[in-house]
């Protein structure tokens, strides 16, 4: 009780929250890329082609292959992780 109210509004070094590194955040990261670039593209997407089925097409094909990239990522990281874990069980024995 000793401290006062401008002591106790200081922050502390130390003490805090954290979040582990995850191996998925290149995955994130390519996730947001994605987003950021669909957001642009649906805005200018109009001026691309006057044909609405064009500018269907471009959605679907870019939705397409950015869950295809995703997944393919994904899918890397997640055998890479399974082989490392297979490595560490393995060396246990």
């Amino acid at each position: 009780m000793g401290e006062s109210k401008r002591e106790q509004s200081l922050p502390r070094k130390g003490g805090g929250f954290t979040v582990a590194a995850s191996p998925f955040n290149a995955v994130k990261f390519d996730l947001a890329i994605i987003l950021f670039v669909g957001v642009l593209l649906l805005i200018v997407h109009g001026s691309l082609s006057a044909n609405s089925l064009v500018q269907l097409a471009v959605l679907f094909l870019y939705g397409v292959g950015a869950m295809l990239w995703l997944l393919m990522r994904t899918r890397k990281i997640v055998k890479q992780l399974e082989s490392e874990q297979s490595l560490t069980e393995g060396g246990d024995e």
